[in-house]
């Protein structure tokens, strides 16, 4: 009789010793693989080009644009601001626009090696953000109870200057700039012809 508890003891030690040991071994399989893991990030992008237009733009002027875009957000209850709820944030963002025609000037002969240019109406051609450093968040903070607002969603707020009508006023600010690049440009064209033609440029 007690050989047979001794037998059965010595098991019971036997089994706690093989699963203490077993769950050493997982602890360090598993270590083991993390450490020997790589961490893998796979990405896959879709092209597909919608749309294909034939154009005749030319560009008479680049400007250089940089501006300060500041937000803020905050909660209300009520229709009253909650105090110490507001997230704010100050943006430099820098851009290119381009002003010039998107249809083809009208030509006429208005004598001996002389011609009418008739220029359409000017136009933003385009706006591209700049290269270098298209923005910067200079500031990006929120008040002590700031966790119940909405986040500012800089993104959004680039977008939206990009379709703001300021490009128009641009356009007028700088009109005798656009006219006289779009005077030297033909000139200069005509000119590569023959010295002796005489330009004459109607802006529409």
């Amino acid at each position: 009789m007690y050989i047979i508890k001794r037998f059965f003891r010595i098991k019971v030690y036997l089994w706690v010793v093989l699963t203490i040991l077993s769950a050493g071994l997982a602890m360090w399989g598993y270590g083991y693989l993390s450490g020997a893991a790589e961490r893998q990030h796979e990405i896959k992008v879709s092209t597909a080009i919608e749309h294909i237009e034939q154009v005749n733009e030319v560009v008479f002027l680049n400007t250089a644009v940089q501006k300060i875009i500041t937000a803020k957000n905050y909660t209300t209850i009520f229709g009253q601001e909650v105090p110490f709820s507001e997230k704010s944030a100050l943006l430099i963002v820098k851009y290119k626009a381009k002003f010039g025609i998107k249809s083809p000037v009208r030509i006429e002969s208005s004598g001996e090696n002389s011609y009418r240019i008739t220029v359409p109406d000017f136009q933003v051609i385009g706006l591209a953000l700049d290269e270098q450093e298209p923005y910067i968040i200079y500031d990006k903070s929120g008040d002590i109870l700031s966790f119940t607002t909405e986040e500012i969603d800089t993104g959004q707020l680039i977008t939206d200057e990009f379709k703001s009508a300021e490009q128009q006023n641009f356009l007028t600010q700088y009109e005798e700039d656009i006219q006289e690049s779009a005077r030297n440009y033909y000139q200069s064209l005509f000119k590569a012809i023959s010295p002796d033609i005489q330009v004459q440029l109607v802006f529409e």
